[in-house]
């Protein structure tokens, strides 16, 4: 069944038709809002106000072959509204690292190895916009080609194309620039 067919089937009500898009995009979808909220359970609560909107206002599907876009427009948007919520309600504490730490040496080294990687790609990854680490999601990790997110967020693939390589300008400038800054932190230790 093609997507268009299977549109048609939920605006008029079809439970099966609706199990069958729920099946075949949760994990598309979850891991889409993964990475713009980047806490699980945050995703998968979204996920599921997606799915659940979806449904209850499936007769608003104005181009039933517009379905998929339209179910990737509605997940943005409440991970939006998500993380409007969470920002109002109190800043975002961060892990501390002894958390991440357990006994001895070596997993000491390792623990502490992964929590300042991990931060670094937060770090670098925070600056970008939501829209910027939705796109990469959707390129990196989805693995779609530039005319597949340009469908999904509604441009042509040349501007997909050029935001992405934007993008990854843009991460690369912050890595150099944190690269120069942490030279230049360990050259003034270094002299004095």
């Amino acid at each position: 069944m093609d997507i268009k067919e299977l549109a048609e089937k939920i605006q008029q009500g079809d439970e099966e038709a609706f199990k069958q898009l729920f099946d075949a995009y949760f994990g598309k979808i979850y891991g889409f809002l993964l990475t713009i909220l980047g806490n699980s359970a945050e995703a998968e609560d979204v996920t599921s106000i997606t799915f659940i909107y979806v449904w209850d206002n499936r007769g608003k599907l104005r181009k039933p072959e517009l379905l998929v876009s339209w179910l990737y427009q509605i997940a943005k948007h409440r991970a939006f509204d998500r993380r409007r919520k969470i920002i109002r309600e109190a800043a975002m504490a961060l892990d501390g690292l002894e958390e991440t730490v357990s006994d001895g040496a070596e997993a000491l080294e390792v623990n502490v190895d992964r929590y300042y990687s991990s931060r670094f790609t937060s770090s670098l990854l925070s600056g970008l916009t939501d829209d910027e680490r939705a796109i990469l999601h959707l390129r990196y990790s989805e693995d779609l080609s530039f005319e597949e997110i340009a469908a999904r967020v509604d441009a042509s693939s040349v501007a997909v194309r050029v935001r992405v390589h934007r993008i990854i300008k843009k991460l690369q400038k912050e890595m150099a620039n944190d690269m120069e800054s942490e030279d230049k932190t360990f050259l003034s230790q270094t002299i004095l």
